[in-house]
């Protein structure tokens, strides 16, 4: 007989919260309830920003041949481990990074994190399930005239339940691989790195005293008229920003971003 057993998977990585502890613990901000009351408690990086088997797939499924546990380790050796070095790296830099690997690994390391977030993985599910349907007529069409076993085993496996779900897990896995290009259009940019002693009496103003994040770090918006922007904590001493391409931004703008990311997790 083998038992399943259930497993607490981080979306944000315990190392990279670590970053924000004081005496091994994080304060936490939530709006609770249908009156959206504030609570603030206390909590180790262990107790927070998971859920219960989030990598975990369908029985039998495999996601770019991993198995649920194997994506779990994935990330845990292809982002976890490397993020205090990259951390590290990012520190000595200001303003726009022009070393392009390091720019690369900083790209790459919020479209993971924006990729493993359990809201992405909804979508994602959703869309392929969405797409699934719309197309059922059209499989069930090709199944029927295909003239080899192969063809009709792999269009099939669309109409496999476990689909949406393997699909989702399968672009985390190829994602923190480095093996896929951005889907995000947010992500084709230029990164800065903006530190917090730069805008120290902003952050205090707000009372954060330095960067801050929240359960979904990467936060994104429409700033006009300079195009998508992106923004990561990426510790509490430097704020990743994500700009199009060529944008030279002042010392107003870069405030403007701060103020911004700052105000969104303080927000909710």
């Amino acid at each position: 007989m083998m038992f399943l057993v259930e497993q607490d998977h981080h979306y944000v990585p315990q190392v990279y919260l670590r970053q924000w502890c004081v005496r091994g613990r994080l304060l936490r901000y939530r709006r609770v309830g249908p009156t959206s009351k504030l609570v603030v408690d206390q909590k180790s990086p262990k107790r927070i920003a998971f859920q219960t088997d989030l990598y975990t797939l369908p029985a039998g499924g495999v996601a770019n041949g991993l198995s649920g546990r194997q994506i779990e380790s994935t990330l845990a050796s292809t982002v976890d481990q490397r993020l205090k070095d990259i951390v590290e790296r990012a520190s000595s830099s200001c303003g726009r990074v022009s070393d392009k690997t390091l720019e690369k690994e900083l790209s790459w390391l919020m479209q993971t994190f924006s990729a493993r977030s359990p809201t992405s993985i909804e979508r994602v599910e959703a869309g392929v399930a969405q797409f699934i349907d719309g197309q059922r007529a059209t499989i069930e069409t090709l199944v029927a005239r295909a003239n080899l076993q192969s063809t009709r085993d792999q269009l099939r496996g669309f109409q496999d339940p476990r689909r949406p779900k393997v699909a989702a897990l399968a672009g985390i896995a190829a994602v923190a691989l480095g093996d896929v290009p951005s889907r995000l259009d947010w992500l084709d940019g230029d990164v800065h790195v903006l530190r917090a002693v730069e805008v120290q009496e902003l952050l205090r103003g707000i009372g954060a005293g330095e960067f801050v994040t929240f359960e979904d770090p990467v936060v994104e918006w429409e700033s006009s008229p300079g195009g998508p922007v992106a923004s990561f904590a990426l510790s509490p001493a430097a704020l990743l920003v994500l700009l199009p391409r060529g944008r030279q931004p002042t010392l107003t703008d870069y405030c403007e971003i701060a103020l911004r990311h700052s105000l969104v997790p303080l927000t909710y």
